[in-house]
């Protein structure tokens, strides 16, 4: 990667750090280092998580009807896939075991994969066998890219270059 694009994303990083309150700011940089701040995730904690995710779910359903309809359609579809134990847990951890954020973030998944996919697919996981010829040609353009090293987190990390139409000029963002 160029010098010059290197301290653009430093000085974009640098200028939205600024914008963060001192703890969103602890937040992100714990992020960042993958220090968790969450709690031990014993048994007892998750089973009690998942029992008050379970009470927010259906607090959404009966108040949010526009954004639980996806939910309610892949719960009737196959209850197995939208109540997984290993799904509902991602979403847990993703809103630091806060039941009712992560309630409607689940809702606000199956709503964004409805959008995308079709209702067909809301009671299963996506694969590469679901993407149409345009999908599968921009993947292999290079423009998403999966590096060879994962994170200290083990996680895995994505390399995706934005380019801009008029000026053709290309920024890279890892997530």
């Amino acid at each position: 990667m160029p010098v010059l694009q290197i301290q653009e994303m430093d000085s974009f990083r640098t200028e939205e750090f600024k914008r963060m309150s001192r703890i969103e700011r602890e937040l992100a940089m714990n992020d960042l280092h993958c220090c968790p701040d969450t709690p031990c995730e014993d048994g007892s904690f998750v089973g009690l998580r998942m029992g008050e995710l379970d009470v927010a779910l259906q607090e959404e359903v009966n108040t949010n009807s526009d954004i639980s309809l996806a939910y309610q359609l892949a719960q009737s579809m196959d209850s197995r896939y939208a109540e997984n134990h290993r799904l509902r847990l991602a979403f847990l951890r993703a809103e630091r075991f806060q039941p009712r954020p992560a309630a409607r973030r689940l809702m606000g998944f199956f709503a964004e994969k409805m959008m995308l996919w079709g209702p067909s697919k809301l009671d299963r996981d996506i694969t590469l066998a679901d993407f149409n010829v345009q999908d599968m040609e921009t993947l292999k353009s290079g423009k998403f890219q999966l590096l060879e090293d994962k994170d200290q987190s083990g996680r895995q990390v994505i390399s995706h270059v934005i380019s801009d139409q008029e000026e053709t000029n290309e920024t890279s963002l890892v997530s």
